[in-house]
Protein backbone atom coordinates (compact mmCIF):
# COMPACT_ATOMS: atom_id res chain seq x y z
CA UNK A 1 0.00 0.00 0.00
CA UNK A 2 2.84 2.42 0.75
CA UNK A 3 4.10 2.08 -2.84
CA UNK A 4 0.63 2.99 -4.15
CA UNK A 5 0.54 6.03 -1.87
CA UNK A 6 3.97 7.09 -3.15
CA UNK A 7 2.78 6.64 -6.74
CA UNK A 8 -0.33 8.69 -6.03
CA UNK A 9 1.81 11.57 -4.78
CA UNK A 10 3.75 11.63 -8.05
CA UNK A 11 0.59 11.83 -10.16
CA UNK A 12 -0.53 15.44 -10.54
CA UNK A 13 -4.14 16.42 -11.09
CA UNK A 14 -3.45 17.93 -14.50
CA UNK A 15 -0.96 15.35 -15.81
CA UNK A 16 1.97 17.78 -15.91
CA UNK A 17 4.62 15.44 -14.53
CA UNK A 18 8.36 16.08 -14.77
CA UNK A 19 10.06 13.84 -17.33
CA UNK A 20 12.35 12.35 -14.67
CA UNK A 21 9.34 11.32 -12.58
CA UNK A 22 7.52 10.01 -15.66
CA UNK A 23 10.52 7.76 -16.36
CA UNK A 24 10.37 6.40 -12.81
CA UNK A 25 6.65 5.71 -13.19
CA UNK A 26 7.32 4.02 -16.55
CA UNK A 27 9.84 1.78 -14.79
CA UNK A 28 7.45 1.08 -11.93
CA UNK A 29 4.58 0.08 -14.20
CA UNK A 30 6.82 -1.48 -16.86
CA UNK A 31 5.08 0.44 -19.64
CA UNK A 32 4.16 3.93 -20.75
CA UNK A 33 0.48 2.98 -21.13
CA UNK A 34 -0.29 4.00 -17.55
CA UNK A 35 -0.50 7.68 -18.50
CA UNK A 36 -3.40 7.24 -20.93
CA UNK A 37 -5.11 4.92 -18.43
CA UNK A 38 -4.87 7.39 -15.56
CA UNK A 39 -5.60 10.66 -17.39
CA UNK A 40 -8.30 11.81 -19.80
CA UNK A 41 -8.41 14.85 -22.03
CA UNK A 42 -11.15 17.23 -20.96
CA UNK A 43 -11.52 18.90 -24.35
CA UNK A 44 -11.35 22.23 -22.57
CA UNK A 45 -8.51 24.47 -23.73
CA UNK A 46 -6.21 26.01 -21.20
CA UNK A 47 -6.31 29.77 -20.73
CA UNK A 48 -2.56 30.05 -21.37
CA UNK A 49 -1.87 27.14 -23.72
CA UNK A 50 -3.35 25.99 -27.01
CA UNK A 51 -3.57 22.34 -26.01
CA UNK A 52 -6.49 20.53 -24.35
CA UNK A 53 -6.29 20.05 -20.61
CA UNK A 54 -5.90 16.66 -18.95
CA UNK A 55 -7.20 15.52 -15.61
CA UNK A 56 -6.51 12.54 -13.38
CA UNK A 57 -9.45 10.17 -13.48
CA UNK A 58 -8.19 7.14 -11.57
CA UNK A 59 -8.37 6.25 -7.89
CA UNK A 60 -5.85 4.47 -5.64
CA UNK A 61 -7.52 1.07 -6.01
CA UNK A 62 -7.35 1.24 -9.80
CA UNK A 63 -3.66 2.17 -9.62
CA UNK A 64 -3.10 -0.82 -7.36
CA UNK A 65 -4.86 -3.12 -9.84
CA UNK A 66 -2.69 -1.83 -12.71
CA UNK A 67 0.45 -2.27 -10.62
CA UNK A 68 -0.57 -5.80 -9.55
CA UNK A 69 -1.50 -6.79 -13.11
CA UNK A 70 1.84 -5.56 -14.46
CA UNK A 71 3.76 -7.21 -11.63
CA UNK A 72 1.96 -10.53 -12.08
CA UNK A 73 3.14 -10.63 -15.71
CA UNK A 74 6.74 -10.57 -14.51
CA UNK A 75 6.17 -12.59 -11.32
CA UNK A 76 3.22 -14.96 -11.85
CA UNK A 77 3.47 -16.32 -8.30
CA UNK A 78 2.27 -13.12 -6.62
CA UNK A 79 -0.81 -13.47 -4.43
CA UNK A 80 -2.33 -11.42 -1.64
CA UNK A 81 -3.10 -12.46 1.90
CA UNK A 82 -6.42 -11.81 3.67
CA UNK A 83 -5.43 -8.21 4.40
CA UNK A 84 -4.45 -7.50 0.79
CA UNK A 85 -0.69 -7.56 1.35
CA UNK A 86 1.08 -9.00 -1.72
CA UNK A 87 3.46 -11.92 -1.31
CA UNK A 88 5.38 -14.12 -3.70
CA UNK A 89 4.69 -17.84 -3.88
CA UNK A 90 7.84 -19.76 -4.76
CA UNK A 91 7.46 -23.35 -5.90
CA UNK A 92 10.47 -25.64 -5.54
Amino acid sequence: MSRIIAINRLLTRDGNIKESLKKRLDETFGTTDWFDSFYTTTGQLSLFENSPQREKTVDCEAKGRVFKARTSLALPGINTNSTGIPFLVVNN
